[in-house]
């Protein structure tokens, strides 16, 4: 369970660099500040455009940290400044941002979140491809790997997500007379397959598609309970494995998806059995890297030891009160003794309250 800030965390959203989230973050807080609240700019990137001096204009801002990273002077969020000066509202850009290899928190997000818990709200920004549970499909759409990552929980907590919208062929015109200039290393130039305008329309719909599943999810919590939809059965909660196999981080990510779309909330599990404890140190590997993905994308993890993996799932389901599992679809296998049954076939077999979705 994530520890629950105090600070106020506002999310300016879009689907790609150059569609105004920045600009509209400082709008937002200028506003603040004419109402008399203390507002600071911890980081924030112009990209040279001399539009944003004029906007910037009044702030109060936190000098950066100089840190030296293989030769070379960057500047960097002075997150012990920030958190010395205590204001009552941070702005800091780019959330999903790597910090310089030393730094105390490794990624920016992580800096975010240890303002919040010292009661500082911060306004940020945050590019769609850099969502935990969106990362691979915009991997799979531009085939641009996204290593830059912000787990989902953050958009959970998130006071509010403004999501900041831009036609792409106004995106790309803005782009193709240099409104937007690229910041070094941070994004793909101009001119990358993800400024494709195809490429940009479905990065708008999966932006989009993340704004309504948001919006959706508030519109719930208002909602009175007995207007809350539950799918099926007596528990909506959803339970998945965890395994080496290379399909499973594909499970996960659509497992998450699945939760997101039905409102409710999941348990991942690693089976570990006899012969599991003759993995190989990649296979190993693997499931560690799945159980952290886990954690990433809001699942509630569990190792466990069992004798089989579908009688432990079962159990499992039933000691915490889970009407559905998720399984990998997966083709029958043979053996001397003929076809061995799937997963989802042995999980059916065991329980005839359960339902089994199979996820290709």
């Amino acid at each position: 369970m994530q520890s629950i800030p105090t600070g106020e965390l506002h999310i300016f959203f879009g689907a790609a660099p150059g569609v105004g989230k920045t600009w509209a973050m400082v709008d937002a807080a200028r506003q603040r500040l004419a109402e008399g609240r203390d507002v600071v700019i911890g980081l924030v990137d112009t990209h040279d455009r001399p539009e944003f001096a004029a906007l910037l204009a009044g702030l109060d801002v936190t000098p950066r940290r100089e840190v030296e990273y293989q030769g070379v002077a960057l500047h960097e969020l002075d997150l012990n400044a920030v958190l010395r000066r205590k204001p009552e509202i941070v702005l800091i850009d780019e959330m999903a941002h790597s910090n310089v290899p030393g730094t105390r928190n490794p990624k920016r997000y992580q800096d975010v979140l240890e303002l919040l818990q010292a009661g500082i709200s911060v306004y940020t920004t945050l590019n769609v491809q850099h969502v935990a549970s969106v990362a691979k499909a915009v991997e799979d759409i531009t085939g641009i790997k996204v290593r830059e990552q912000v787990p989902d929980f953050v958009l959970e907590m998130a006071a509010s997500v403004r999501l900041i919208d831009l036609d792409p062929q106004e995106l790309l015109k803005r782009l193709s007379k240099r409104l937007f200039q690229q910041q070094s290393g941070a994004q793909p130039a101009p001119g990358d397959d993800a400024f494709r305008a195809d490429h940009l329309v479905t990065l708008r719909e999966l932006a989009l598609r993340v704004a309504a599943s948001r919006a959706d999810e508030e519109l719930q919590k208002l909602a009175p309970p007995h207007h809350k939809p539950e799918p099926w059965g007596t528990s909506s909660r959803i339970l998945v494995g965890i395994s080496a196999s290379p399909n499973n981080e594909r499970l996960l990510r659509a497992t998450r998806q699945l939760v997101t779309e039905l409102h409710t909330t999941w348990l991942a599990v690693y089976v570990e059995t006899d012969a599991d404890r003759e993995l190989d140190p990649a296979s190993r590997e693997r499931i560690q890297k799945h159980v952290q993905l886990a954690k990433e994308l809001g699942a509630e993890t569990l190792t466990v030891a069992g004798e089989g993996v579908a009688d432990t799932l079962v159990a499992m389901a039933g000691q915490y009160d889970i009407s559905r599992i998720v399984v990998g679809r997966t083709r029958r296998r043979r053996s001397l003794f003929g076809p061995r049954l799937s997963l989802a076939d042995e999980i059916m077999e065991r329980s005839e309250t359960l339902d089994v979705l199979i996820l290709s």
